[in-house]
């Protein structure tokens, strides 16, 4: 699934999980501040290393930049460029023709029901993600 969604987004130079990550903070900018990397990871599911490489490379692309915290904040808080704002602008046209393309070769309630099942799986994550990273698929510890 992940390959269609990365194929569409080609054009524009980014993969699906850069676009999730850049949504996020599209979306956290319209709102409030900006994230940190443990905010990022716990919104959306992924490990603290996983989300600060992504970062990373969406900071030497320039598509995100790294603020020093004000006040009594801790870590480093990170935002889109106006660049990274236009990358998400471009790339949402292609994220929906997949989703679109998807749909039509999966069927349309499957493809919901899948990702209402993953929106559960991601839910349960931030719930219970430690225990996650810490045991194996059958809870023996890794």
């Amino acid at each position: 699934m992940t390959k269609i969604y990365d194929a569409a987004l080609a054009p524009v130079g980014i993969k699906s999980s850069e676009l999730s990550i850049m949504s996020l903070l599209a979306h956290r900018a319209a709102t409030g501040p900006t994230v940190t990397v443990t905010e990022l990871a716990a919104a959306l599911a992924m490990s603290r290393s996983t989300a600060r490489q992504h970062l990373q490379q969406l900071e030497q692309a320039l598509l995100v930049r790294a603020a020093e915290p004000s006040g009594a904040a801790r870590g480093l808080r990170f935002g889109l460029t106006a660049a990274g704002r236009l990358k998400v602008d471009d790339a949402i046209p292609l994220w929906r023709g997949a989703q679109h393309y998807f749909e039509k070769i999966y069927g349309a309630e499957p493809a919901q029901q899948l990702r209402q099942t993953l929106r559960h799986i991601a839910q349960d994550q931030q719930r219970h993600g430690a225990g996650i990273e810490r045991h194996g698929a059958a809870g023996a510890p890794l």
